[in-house]
């Protein structure tokens, strides 16, 4: 039913169907290898995929193709990974909820096409759209970021997310690159607690006498972790022992040390300095990204059946359902296209309600099994009724989706307001 539904709303024959599944299979293996013909995507796309996240897979196929048809150019293209790249680390470290990405992804390519224009590329407008998001999908601005240094647990964050924020932190984007994700895997790299996760007299003596508050803040956030190739040997060592041993921070070879080096004591003055620090490192790692698109004159709105929206007085541009962008022009076509859909998921309902043979909540007079006055065709023995006003229309398609188990939420409506 997916490839029938996508043939036919891509007016595309089975020949060209099947050559598009092989372009898109080849696209797919090019992002999980970081091997597009963009040197600077690759790059990105390897940080990105430390990370694992299958729900970004349908916008980054968009785009990839995007790029491949030449309209995009490769500057472009990795700055794009890079804004979705800091997009979705800045929302894991504000640990920001997930449950609402995977629609989010599944239309940004769309939505960002649907500003591009002579004065406005790719990469503006995508960097406006995902910018100005006020609902669960929003992009944590620079304040925020900042504060989950001071709140987060790294320590406990889950093995994918430690692997990448350390394999950055360490390589800071550069050319020389340590393969920490692959070390960290093996355990030849491990996360070293600076102050340890047990206390010793001697560390008690060296933070002062509010050490179990210092201890208990500190102990797992960002400031008071490193890298270490030697970590058995470090223990709950003192600071100084720590930096002094063979293989301690002062023979150190990681990036991440280069602070630690420089300083003759740990305490909570350290800590915060470091944390500081770390937090210019952030924003610049994961950039919040600016664009200066502005909103055309006649703006858009995009809206589900249940989020109270009020559609009288709005001309249907665009619907997206379940996870595809379907463009029209009246509320009548967008009617006729749903009901479509739905028939191709599932004939038997469609066909129950022109018999009217089941409990149909009311819809069974608006179908018919032949066309006469106001009846549109559906499909070979189906009629739809298409008189009817925009709320009825958005009413019966609310209706029809729950006969099909469907929540509201997967059809979402881009409209703006009706100037005539």
């Amino acid at each position: 039913m997916q490839s029938a539904r996508y043939k036919r709303s891509n007016h595309i024959e089975i020949e060209d169907l099947l050559q598009d599944i092989t372009k898109y299979a080849n696209y797919y293996y090019e992002l999980n290898h970081a091997q597009t013909s963009s040197d600077a995507a690759n790059k990105v796309l390897k940080r990105i995929n430390i990370l694992q996240m299958d729900l970004l897979k349908p916008y980054l196929l968009a785009l990839l193709a995007y790029y491949s048809d030449a309209k995009i150019n490769s500057d472009d293209f990795a700055a794009a990974l890079c804004t979705i790249e800091s997009f979705i680390f800045r929302r894991s470290m504000t640990e920001a909820p997930t449950n609402s990405l995977n629609k989010f992804f599944a239309t940004l390519h769309n939505d960002v096409l649907r500003r591009v224009n002579d004065q406005y590329g790719y990469l503006t407008v995508l960097n406006y759209v995902i910018t100005h998001r006020n609902d669960s999908s929003y992009f944590p601005h620079d304040q925020e970021f900042k504060d989950s240094l001071d709140t987060r647990n790294v320590y406990h964050m889950n093995s994918k997310n430690k692997e990448y924020l350390f394999d950055s932190l360490e390589n800071q984007h550069s050319e020389e690159h340590v393969n920490v994700v692959e070390n960290m895997k093996n355990k030849t790299y491990s996360i070293e607690h600076i102050m340890p996760q047990t206390l010793s007299d001697d560390w008690k003596k060296d933070l002062g006498p509010d050490y179990q508050n210092i201890h208990e803040y500190w102990v797992h956030k960002i400031a008071n972790l490193t890298l270490t190739a030697y970590n058995s040997k470090y223990s709950n060592r003192t600071f100084i022992n720590k930096k002094t041993i063979e293989n301690g921070f002062n023979n150190s070879g990681f990036r991440m040390n280069d602070f630690v080096r420089q300083c003759e004591q740990w305490t909570e003055t350290e800590l915060k300095e470091r944390n500081e620090l770390l937090k210019q490192e952030f924003l610049r790692l994961w950039p919040f990204p600016q664009s200066d698109y502005q909103l055309q004159s006649v703006t858009t709105t995009q809206h589900t059946l249940d989020d109270g929206f009020d559609f009288t007085g709005y001309k249907a541009l665009s619907f997206t359902f379940q996870g595809t962008n379907y463009k029209v022009k009246t509320w009548k076509s967008l009617f006729l296209e749903v009901v479509r859909l739905c028939y191709e998921i599932n004939p038997s309902i469609i066909y129950d309600l022109v018999n009217a043979t089941k409990t149909n909540k009311g819809l069974y007079s608006n179908f018919s099994d032949h066309q006469g006055l106001y009846f549109d065709h559906v499909a070979d023995g189906v009629y739809l009724l298409t008189n009817n006003n925009t709320w009825n229309k958005l009413n019966i398609i609310k209706k029809l989706l729950t006969l099909y188990d469907i929540d509201s939420s997967e059809l979402t409506i881009e409209c703006s307001k009706n100037t005539k």
